[in-house]
């Protein structure tokens, strides 16, 4: 539920959305010919790490997202308990093109993790950027294939 005032805004949210049973197919597909390849080239050490692969795709598949709180204020913003502050964020982007694409998008400093992404559903995105802009700077930030090759594979 979309809640804001004059320090935040703040919504609730699962962070991604609930996995298809075509994504989970097409990931065991995956992982099956890259195994069979790996048969053939007669690497165990390969095959293992496959093995592992498709035992944790598979966990993955059955986990439901979970429900996470996000707030946007004159700190920073906040995953639940995880806060970025905007000394640490190098940059923003609300990517928003209803029906398909509505998300938070922030660049960290940090080379490690340079992207988080957050839905912003049902939130007023001009909400959130009248507040992010008066601390940070706003440059568009494009996906890169491998995000969009994850999504279409649902991981």
């Amino acid at each position: 539920m979309p809640g804001g005032h004059a320090e935040g805004i703040s919504w609730t949210t699962p962070l991604f959305p609930p996995k298809k049973k075509e994504a989970y197919l097409t990931s065991l597909a995956l992982v099956g010919c890259v195994a069979v390849l790996a048969y053939f080239h007669q690497s165990l050490l390969f095959m293992i790490m496959l093995g592992l692969s498709a035992f944790v795709l598979i966990l993955h598949s059955h986990k439901d997202p979970e429900i996470q709180e996000i707030n946007v204020d004159k700190v920073g913003v906040s995953v639940d308990d995880q806060k970025f502050y905007f000394k640490d964020i190098k940059s923003f982007w609300i990517d928003y093109n209803p029906p398909h694409t509505k998300e938070l998008s922030i660049e960290l400093k940090k080379a490690y993790m340079p992207y988080i992404r957050l839905p912003i559903h049902h939130v007023n995105p001009l909400e959130i950027r009248s507040i992010m802009v008066s601390y940070i700077p706003e440059k568009e930030h494009v996906r890169s294939i491998l995000e969009d090759i994850g999504t279409w594979l649902g991981i």
